[in-house]
């Protein structure tokens, strides 16, 4: 037996995350900060979804915006795998701060 730690399959784990859960549907607006923008289509129809594009994808001044705008949303979705660390951490704070909730997704 080798002593390696298993890790999980990863289609698994992509496939789950593809569509957005129907739960996050009861939110009216939803803005999605992170990626390149493609985004949109995972999420309820019934929501009206706002992409903050990241700083690697062209998105410069997103976080600025969003940071000026975040209360007019009843949810923030961060895709962390496209955000630098001081940018989810300056959103999370400005939510908190506001009583905004946040979801960090991989």
């Amino acid at each position: 037996m080798s002593c390696k730690k298993r890790h999980p399959d990863r289609s698994s784990t992509t496939a789950e995350t593809r569509q957005a859960p129907e739960r996050l549907s009861r939110y009216r607006r939803i803005a999605v900060f992170g990626g390149d923008g493609r985004h949109r289509g995972r999420f309820p129809t019934e929501s009206a979804v706002e992409v903050f594009a990241a700083r690697r994808y062209s998105g410069n001044g997103t976080v600025e915006r969003l940071y000026i705008t975040v209360s007019n949303y009843d949810l923030v979705i961060i895709l962390a795998r496209w955000n630098d660390h001081s940018s989810t951490v300056q959103i999370r704070r400005r939510c908190r701060a506001l009583g905004v909730p946040v979801e960090i997704w991989p």
